[in-house]
């Protein structure tokens, strides 16, 4: 089975066309924050949309009071640590099968990048490079839908910041893509949220360091 790119595009946009207006039906009520095409990383196994709320931000804040490494923190802290990671929201997995035709045309991916990589070399830049187009091709479609209010206009607009995301991802590069997708104030509190984050991460860590028996490492 060989990948086709342009029907690779046209399946996305169709689907996403259906699903991310679905998505602001289902879920406008819980006040969402964060829309996003998702997939587990470089090979390509699925793509899926993702969606967080700050109703299902607080499901996740409280479920992680129940952990012993995170019960010391407040509330406003586990929001802050949690609000941009995608596979805490609910909703992550909710419509990961809404895209079924995307998911056909991908399947030959995994197999087409190995062929592309030439082991004498250990050279993986062509597969590079159609990595690069399918990412193209996702920020294209949010791009496109974007241009058609499909994730509001003016303020609403402002409420969500959209992006392509993996599994395995720097934040420096999901603000990457984000600034190709979101206004530069949306992509700027992006950032802001992320150094956040990191201050508590770093006191959880700090707190784990203060547990620990003395003379281990």
């Amino acid at each position: 089975m060989e990948f086709d790119l342009k029907e690779f595009k046209q399946a996305l946009f169709e689907e996403a066309s259906v699903v991310f207006p679905q998505i602001m039906e289902d879920l406008g009520h819980e006040r969402i924050y964060s829309i996003a095409l998702y997939n587990s990383g470089d090979d390509w196994c699925y793509l899926s949309p993702t969606v967080s709320t700050y109703a299902g931000l607080r499901q996740a804040a409280e479920g992680y009071t129940k952990n012993d490494f995170f019960r010391e923190k407040s509330i406003p802290d586990l929001e802050c640590l949690l609000k941009w990671s995608p596979c805490d929201s609910p909703h992550h997995g909710t419509y990961e099968e809404s895209m079924p035709r995307t998911d056909q045309a991908l399947r030959p991916l995994s197999d087409l990048m190995e062929d592309l990589y030439d082991e004498e070399e250990d050279d993986w830049s062509e597969s590079y490079v159609l990595h690069d187009l399918l990412v193209d091709a996702c920020i294209e479609t949010l791009q496109l839908l974007d241009q058609k209010g499909v994730f509001g206009k003016d303020l609403n607009r402002l409420q969500i910041t959209l992006n392509f995301l993996n599994g395995d991802q720097s934040n420096e590069e999901r603000l990457e893509r984000a600034l190709r997708l979101n206004p530069a104030s949306l992509c700027d509190r992006l950032a802001g949220d992320y150094e956040k984050a990191s201050e508590v991460m770093e006191s959880v860590y700090r707190q784990m360091e203060g547990t620990r028996p003395p003379g281990t490492d």
